[in-house]
């Protein structure tokens, strides 16, 4: 608003004055993100404002997923169970996949 005044001549302000008022925004923005982002990623390390997840499908692209998700904690995803309605695995997905068990958490397949 006060650009679009300074560019029309509606108001008498110095060049200068408008250049640190958008510097200065531009830092507090960038700052301030900086602070949520960090907060965040202390709550999630903490176990807070975690969201849950729930993979559907325990094949190889399930177990995949859930392995990347792993990689990064500090996102804040955590997986409640896998979900499959396809009874009948193949040999490969039977030998990697052990149901009880999943990088040490224990997880329900349904």
């Amino acid at each position: 608003m006060l650009g679009t005044l300074f560019f029309f001549k509606k108001v008498n302000i110095s060049c200068y004055y408008l250049l640190i008022y958008i510097i200065l925004n531009l830092l507090f923005i960038i700052f301030y993100r900086y602070v949520i982002k960090l907060r965040l990623k202390q709550a999630w390390q903490k176990g807070l404002n975690k969201q849950f997840a729930l993979i559907l499908g325990v094949g190889s692209l399930g177990k995949e997923f859930y392995d990347n998700l792993m990689q990064y904690p500090e996102m804040g995803y955590d997986i409640v169970e896998f979900l499959n309605d396809y009874r009948n695995f193949d040999d490969r997905e039977v030998m990697s996949l052990n149901t009880e068990n999943i990088n040490g958490k224990n997880l329900q397949v349904y």
